[in-house]
């Protein structure tokens, strides 16, 4: 069974190609409205922690929640994956310390 180390390792691997990386239309929302870059998204991808297990869902997907500091400003961002072999990941939605998980 992957680690969050699994999981974090595969995710800054993915994002190292932005190619990779797919931006849905509410993430792209929350972003605009939360003033969050997608550069703040790419870096807290590539270096960011995953704190809390990533979560199994019913269509298959597996939901990781990693976070990073960008220059003082906590960003948190939840992507899904299919497997630990996955090549890219989706982005569902972003967030900074101070708000709720949507």
């Amino acid at each position: 069974m992957p680690t969050n180390r699994d999981w974090e390792n595969l995710i800054h691997e993915i994002s190292q190609n932005t190619a990779n990386v797919i931006f849905t239309k509410h993430a792209n929302e929350k972003m605009a409205e939360r003033e969050i870059t997608k550069s703040m998204v790419l870096a807290t991808l590539r270096k960011g922690q995953i704190v809390r297990p990533p979560k199994h869902q019913p269509n298959g997907d597996v939901k990781c929640r990693i976070e990073y500091d960008c220059g003082g400003e906590e960003i948190k961002v939840i992507a899904a994956l299919k497997s630990i072999t996955d090549t890219r990941t989706v982005i569902i939605t972003t967030f900074a310390k101070e708000e709720d998980e949507e």
